[in-house]
């Protein structure tokens, strides 16, 4: 038996590529369940069959060899892997998973593969010209690749090697070049087949010393994300990983607001929002399309989890000890989590105005707001309207900027006890500045600015007069510095800053300034450009009309702090930018 806890040996060796994928093949190695899934970019996966190619080192993977049976991946790639036998040894792959999955799904995967658009990725060809600038490629294409592209999968299958040979041979005339190509592709097919892999054994042993193991060398260089540790230091049964769930969650939440109408508040039919405002609600009806919140930190889950579990600190506890602790309690604190997780984001999605994740503030206010509505989730209005003051000092203060175990801890304990009722929501109200002094995504400042002003005109006009979903927009985007286009070069305030669509090749200053043909009023308006700004930009005055605006804007946000009885610094443009996450 090897699956002594104290009998544990190391065994360095060297595998063939060859022979670790029949390996893989044969379902001796294989990658435990809760391993992260496969990540690697395409253009990764181009640069590792590049260095083998080269003879450069990618580096060696960990194993763990036991003969207890564990939940594992059952397909890598497009290829599906035959269920492990009983009474024989098995390789568990700890490190190395991106690499094997990337080797073997290319390598490995049959010409009857699939070919949907999910499976391109492994779909990689060498380039057998000589001048070709890209060795090794994906091909996207519908149909058959040049008879020069050779396929990674003939490289370890003999006969779809002869096949591309055929191939080749039908379709280029000149024999010489026929034969070139044929000998440049058997010298690649070596080189790749008879590549040596380093390999370190853990042989015998549990689970909890292998990933021990794996946790010391994970210090010295080997990321494994702290959800993964611990999904796997309490994973002793054939229940759905940590991992797992929590991928769950994300999903989940992500979706909020997506397939369902905008949330009502948690405490009546009228949103905070309104009620700050006594002129009448500050928000028109729903956005035209529904906008989900998006894909919220891991870290987020994982730490909320812990809190919910009971966990004192979430930052960076003894792992092997919280495994212990949580794993009876995760059939509770699971659901426990996402429930508190999704009341916390339609709290900031209506009572807040904050509807999509990536201009959060910081990370940390969704662990918090997640441990209050855990505690209490039928809050009072007068609970509710602290939380909105709390969550807008936060976010125009460095309060989490350099946050450490001690401060989240304390701000966990505060949290709990203010949703119990048995203390006042702790808030340091000094040197609160909304306005920061650059357009810095990496800033909480600006994050918070922009989903103020996404509050504060929610009905976006194009430059022809037609009504968009600004929401949508930053929402669908894939970068928030492209959305947000600047209005004059060089400025890098916030104020020069608009959602603005346009026709191709034309700029958000020309789009601007060409309005004098429309009924413009209205378009300026929509994104909070007062006339005295506007008059500045088509005179010629780019710093005019971004002071301009920046000045209408900041009596704006000074109005929206006063309905929270926010005290701020005469000076709202503020002393610093260093509030980054």
């Amino acid at each position: 038996m090897l699956s002594d806890a104290n009998d544990v040996r190391l065994d360095a060796t060297v595998m063939l590529m060859d022979a670790l994928l029949n390996e893989v093949e044969a379902g001796r190695l294989r990658v435990p369940a809760f391993q992260r899934p496969f990540v690697w970019p395409p253009d990764q996966m181009l640069d590792l069959f590049d260095s083998i190619e080269r003879g450069y080192p990618i580096g060696s993977l960990l194993v763990w060899q036991t003969d207890r049976v564990y939940p594992s991946l059952s397909r890598i790639g497009s290829v599906e892997l035959p269920d492990v036998a009983d009474g024989r040894l098995i390789s568990y792959l700890l490190d190395g998973h991106q690499r094997v999955s990337t080797l073997f799904g290319t390598l490995r995967r049959p010409s009857s593969a699939p070919s949907s658009t999910a499976e391109w990725k492994w779909r990689i060809y060498r380039d057998l010209r000589p001048d070709s600038p890209d060795r090794y490629i994906h091909h996207r294409r519908d149909g058959e690749p040049p008879s020069h592209f050779l396929p990674l999968r003939a490289v370890s299958r003999t006969m779809d090697f002869l096949a591309f040979s055929r191939q080749a041979e039908l379709t280029r005339l000149d024999h010489g070049k026929v034969s070139d190509l044929i000998r440049e592709a058997e010298a690649v097919a070596q080189k790749i087949k008879n590549y040596p892999i380093p390999l370190v054994k853990i042989l015998g042993g549990d689970l909890d010393r292998a990933v021990d193991i794996y946790t010391r060398l994970n210090r010295k260089g080997i990321r494994i994300e702290s959800d993964q540790l611990v999904s796997a230091l309490a994973y002793h049964d054939n229940k759905q990983t940590l991992s797992d769930r929590i991928d769950d969650i994300v999903t989940g939440v992500a979706e909020i607001g997506l397939t369902e109408p905008e949330p009502e508040s948690q405490a009546n039919p009228t949103s905070l929002m309104d009620l700050l405002n006594p002129t009448g609600p500050r928000r028109p009806e729903p956005a035209t399309s529904r906008v989900g919140f998006g894909p919220i930190p891991r870290a987020v889950v994982f730490r909320t989890l812990l809190a919910v579990a009971g966990e004192a600190d979430v930052m960076s506890p003894r792992w092997e000890a919280v495994a212990s602790r949580l794993g009876p309690k995760l059939d509770d604190a699971v659901p426990a989590a996402d429930d508190a997780l999704r009341r916390a984001v339609r709290f900031l999605k209506l009572d807040v105005g904050l509807r999509v994740a990536k201009l959060l503030p910081y990370a940390h206010q969704l662990t918090l707001l997640a441990c209050f509505f855990h505690a209490q989730p039928s809050p009072t209005v007068e609970q509710l309207l602290a939380l909105n003051r709390w969550f807008w000092i936060t976010s125009w203060t460095d309060a989490y900027a350099s946050a450490n175990t001690t401060i989240v801890r304390r701000s966990l304990a505060n949290m709990k006890d203010f949703a119990t009722g048995r203390a006042d929501l702790h808030i340091q109200d000094d040197n609160v500045q909304p306005v920061p002094e650059t357009f810095n995504l990496n800033s909480a400042r600006t994050r918070a600015y922009l989903t103020w002003e996404l509050i504060e005109f929610p009905t976006r006009l194009a430059p022809s007069g037609i009504t968009f979903d600004a929401v949508k927009a930053v929402a669908a985007g894939d970068s928030l510095s492209q959305i947000y286009r600047p209005v004059v070069d060089g400025d890098s305030r916030p104020a020069n800053r608009l959602i603005l669509p346009t026709p191709p090749r034309m700029s958000a200053r020309k789009a601007l300034t060409d309005l004098w043909a429309y009924d413009h009023g209205r378009v300026l308006q929509s994104h909070g450009i007062p006339k005295a700004a506007y008059d500045r930009l088509v005179e010629g005055d780019g710093d005019g009309f971004v002071a301009a605006r920046a000045a209408y804007l900041n009596e704006r946000i000074l109005e929206f702090a006063g309905s929270l009885d926010i005290p701020l610094l005469p000076d709202l443009e503020g002393d610093s930018d260093d509030d980054t996450e």
